[in-house]
C-alpha cells in the first residue's frame, strides 16, 4: 500500500518568516507584511493603534519600516541622576562607590568606544564591586572587572594602563 500524502503542509518556521525565523524565537515578517497586518488591525478602530519600538542598533532596520518611524533619542542619565539610579537598584553598594562607579562610567562614555556602557552595564558592574566587598574604586579591581562594562575587546584594550588610572583618578576626584 502506498504512503499517504498530505495534501497541505503546515508552514514551518523558515517559510512562515523566512530564513531568519527559523533561528529566532521572535517570529519576524516582512514590512509589507506588517503593514499589512497594521491596516487589517485599524479597520473598526476608532484611532489607529500606536506601537513602540525599540533599538540598540544591533540590527538594521528596513527602510520601509523607518520611514513610518518618529524618532526619539533617549541619551544617558546625568551624573547625579545615574548615581541616585545606582543607589536605588544597588542598595548595598556603598555611597562612595556608587559615586565613583557613576563617574568612570561617564568618563567612559567620553572615550571613542565601539560600544559605550548603558546604566544597566552600571548597574551590573557596581553589584559586582559591592560582591567583592569593594568601598571604592581601584585600578587593580576595575582592571578585573572591565569585562562588566565593555563589551567589545578593542575597548577593552583602548581602556587599559594610563587611560584606567587617569579615568579611576578622575572618578575618585570628582
Amino acid at each position: 500500500m502506498p504512503a499517504a500524502t498530505p495534501t497541505s503542509a503546515a508552514p514551518t518556521a523558515a517559510t512562515a518568516g523566512g530564513p531568519a525565523a527559523a533561528s529566532s524565537s521572535v517570529p519576524t515578517a516582512p514590512p509589507a507584511r506588517l503593514a499589512a497586518t497594521a491596516a487589517r488591525a485599524r479597520r473598526g478602530c476608532a484611532r489607529s493603534p500606536s506601537v513602540v519600538l525599540t533599538s540598540n542598533r544591533t540590527r538594521e532596520l528596513h527602510d520601509a519600516l523607518k520611514r513610518r518611524c518618529l524618532y526619539h533619542w533617549i541619551g544617558h542619565p546625568s551624573l547625579e541622576r545615574e548615581i541616585e539610579i545606582v543607589r536605588l537598584r544597588v542598595p548595598d553598594a556603598p555611597e562612595r562607590l556608587a559615586a565613583e562607579a557613576a563617574a568612570f562610567v561617564a568618563g567612559l562614555r567620553g572615550l571613542d568606544l565601539q560600544k559605550p556602557p548603558g546604566l544597566a552595564e552600571t548597574i551590573d558592574w557596581a553589584r559586582a564591586l559591592a560582591a567583592l566587598g569593594r568601598q571604592e574604586l581601584d585600578a587593580e579591581h576595575v582592571e578585573a572587572t572591565l569585562g562588566s562594562l565593555l563589551k567589545y575587546h578593542e575597548d577593552l584594550l583602548s581602556v587599559r594602563d594610563e587611560t584606567l588610572a587617569g579615568l579611576v583618578a578622575a572618578a575618585r576626584g570628582r
